[in-house]
């Protein structure tokens, strides 16, 4: 019979091999001892405004990186302190790494937070063999993987940036092409956050375009187009620039009565084009950028020469809308309200209002009072394609063969992906169309 404390041990040891076991079959394992760091940073006060700052002054500080690991999930993480102005702020620094979408090429971007609650963290990244053209704070540093850290300050809104050799505190190989996809622009494009872009208006169009050689014949419809792009430059340094490119165009089809009482126009607000560009070099249609709280005003009827409505303007019997778009915020609620604003040929004030409910067919109406619309649309729209309709059903008020107009006014702003705040408000295309009544 054997010994109560050969059992034991016989116990001891098995408890021992299976935890073994277990801790070989483990997927998240680091991938290197990490080792401590000091390094030295650049810390901006003021630095709203232009991207000049990046090259203007600045006070020094230092980074304590007491441990830095990344595991076989990709998962990130950073312990230590910043230190500057006689002060120092404790850094946990956790999250996963991401590929990034605009630079895609032997760099990781981390989506991190920091849990001790001192510094948003605006960027982390690690790319190997960067350009000087890529660096801030020590443009030296191009032979290696660097890693970046840049942060804000939660107390007093201090931008505080890092650049260190990532072989001083992490010796292991960085898996480049191992990590996802970010779907979020703002891992990797942290400028878009602290640098204000300088906007730049393309060259605008307007085209008209007559279906049928007789405007009083039946249906006869005229297309009218008109086109605004918008550029966003970010001058990071002078050879580092990033250009982000939208065009929208509006478009209205117009279809005169020829002794018909009821004819149909449809207009739209559309995604024309949008992409990015590095140093002049495209990189791709990136939808980086929202069309956010479209609208649309549009007025029926005024007779070409005069300044008001006449008592026998054409009006609107029916309206109804549709979207084309993926993006299901950025719009408002909507109704009909209250027209009155000035136009080019004429002041129009349209007094009638009409509250409808969230759906898309407006309204249907016997009543010659309504002589224009206002609707607001519930989304945003992002891809090129992707576009805001509008259809109205335009009655006559008794056949004159004179050539009258259609305005539409479309109202908008313009933001990036997952910002608060709109980088271009209250942008507006004003759209002229023609028909004979």
């Amino acid at each position: 019979m054997k010994s109560k404390a050969y059992n034991t041990c016989k116990k001891f040891f098995s408890v021992l091999l299976v935890l073994c076991m277990l801790a070989s079959l483990s997927p998240i394992q680091s991938r290197a001892e990490s080792k401590d760091a000091t390094a030295f940073g650049k810390v901006f006060k003021d630095y709203e405004g232009s991207s000049s700052f990046l090259t203007g002054a600045y006070e020094t500080s230092s980074i304590q990186i007491d441990q830095f690991n990344i595991d076989d999930l990709n998962a990130v993480s950073l312990t230590g302190s910043i230190s500057y102005d006689g002060q120092s702020f404790d850094l946990q620094v956790d999250g996963t790494l991401y590929k990034g979408m605009l630079d895609t090429k032997d760099a990781v971007y981390g989506n991190t937070v920091d849990a001790s609650g001192n510094f948003e963290v605006l960027y982390l990244a690690i790319k190997e063999n960067p350009k000087a053209s890529d660096l801030i704070v020590d443009n030296s540093l191009t032979n290696s993987n660097i890693l970046f850290l840049y942060t804000i300050n939660k107390q007093n809104n201090d931008l505080i940036l890092f650049e260190l050799n990532l072989g001083k505190i992490y010796d292991a190989p960085i898996a480049y092409s191992v990590p996802a996809k970010t779907e979020d622009p703002l891992i990797e494009q942290w400028w878009i956050k602290v640098v204000t872009p300088v906007i730049g208006d393309g060259e605008m169009s307007d085209s008209r375009e007559l279906e049928s050689s007789n405007k009083s014949t039946a249906a006869a419809v005229s297309t009218t187009v008109v086109t605004q792009p918008k550029t966003f430059t970010y001058v990071l340094n002078t050879d580092n620039t990033y250009k982000y490119y939208i065009k929208l165009t509006a478009r209205a089809a117009t279809t005169s009565h020829g002794g018909v009482a009821q004819v149909t126009d449809t207009a739209s607000l559309t995604v024309e084009d949008q992409y990015v560009e590095h140093n002049g070099v495209y990189l791709g249609d990136f939808y980086h950028l929202l069309v956010t709280n479209p609208s649309v005003r549009v007025a029926v009827g005024t007779v070409v020469g005069l300044k008001v409505h006449g008592i026998n303007s054409d009006w609107i019997q029916q309206a109804n809308w549709s979207m084309n778009t993926t993006y299901t915020t950025g719009g408002l609620q909507f109704s009909l309200k209250e027209l009155s604003w000035s136009a080019g040929i004429g002041d129009f004030v349209l007094t009638e209002r009409k509250t409808v409910q969230y759906n898309n067919y407006l309204f249907n109406t016997t009543s010659s009072t309504y002589k224009g619309v206002e609707f607001n649309y519930p989304y945003a729209i992002q891809q090129k394609g992707q576009n805001c309709n509008l259809g109205i059903l335009k009655n006559n008020q008794g056949s004159s063969n004179q050539t009258r107009t259609v305005q539409y006014i479309w109202s908008f702003n313009i933001a990036y992906v997952n910002t608060v705040t709109p980088v271009l408000t209250n942008q507006t295309i004003n759209l002229f169309a023609y028909y004979v009544n």
